[in-house]
């Protein structure tokens, strides 16, 4: 039986004002806190993503307290309202859109929130964009980092080399923002410790296979009980 899971809607403070987030979590029995970093919202990435959704419910379900939020300007989130077209033809042009950085500031409040309110040991969650994001924002007191079709060709993931935390790299066979042969080439320099996990007949997206992404991110929570987020 699936533990009753509670959702919490919540208030980020943020640069822009309050960014609207949910925590969802067991009843009783959590282990762990997750941070999810949503895609650019231009891809999908609101706190209604299918995906996202599902992910949420499966590390609530395996012991997380798990935060959710929508960047500044996006859904309920406090923040000015982004010009669509303009930020469109940006971001197709050069892969970042105008917005870019302050997301990034997002993502660093939204951490700093997450360790103020919980003492748990602290997992972020990056997928697509959100996984640069993710990674500009990590702080010492992140544990363990998920990498969910990490845009290697548009963004800079150098800051990771530097960094020692358990890791793992979720990805597809079909993705056209992050060809699996471009993916797997950049893993090879990638530090360790360092899980992978490939999804087939994937694509950017996972329609269809998000069950089997949140399964992984939920696996990785599970090896590392007893070393990183235990």
């Amino acid at each position: 039986m699936q533990p009753q899971l509670i959702r919490e809607k919540v208030k980020i403070p943020a640069s822009d004002g309050a960014l609207a987030g949910e925590l969802t979590y067991p009843f009783e029995g959590t282990t762990f806190a997750a941070l999810i970093v949503n895609p650019h919202p231009h891809m999908g990435g609101r706190t209604g993503n299918r995906l996202l959704v599902q992910l949420a419910e499966a590390l609530a379900d395996g012991g997380g307290v798990v935060l959710s939020f929508d960047y500044s300007g996006v859904g309920e989130s406090d923040g000015p309202r982004v010009d669509v077209a303009e930020s469109m033809s940006q971001f197709w042009k050069t892969g970042s859109a105008p917005e870019d950085p302050r997301m990034v500031d997002d993502a660093h409040h939204a951490i700093a929130w997450m360790t103020k309110t919980t003492t748990l040991p602290l997992m972020v969650v990056g997928y697509s964009f959100g996984a640069y994001a993710a990674t500009l924002a990590l702080t010492d007191a992140v544990d363990a980092l998920v990498l969910i079709s990490p845009t290697i060709k548009q963004h800079d993931f150098a800051r990771l080399q530097s960094q020692s935390l358990a890791k793992l790299v979720v990805y597809s066979d079909n993705d056209f923002a992050t060809p699996q042969s471009n993916l797997e080439t950049w893993l090879t320099e990638f530090p360790q410790p360092l899980e992978t996990c490939r999804i087939p007949s994937g694509d950017h997206f996972f329609r269809g296979h998000e069950n089997a992404v949140a399964n992984a991110c939920l696996s990785f929570t599970e090896q590392l009980s007893g070393v990183a987020l235990v």
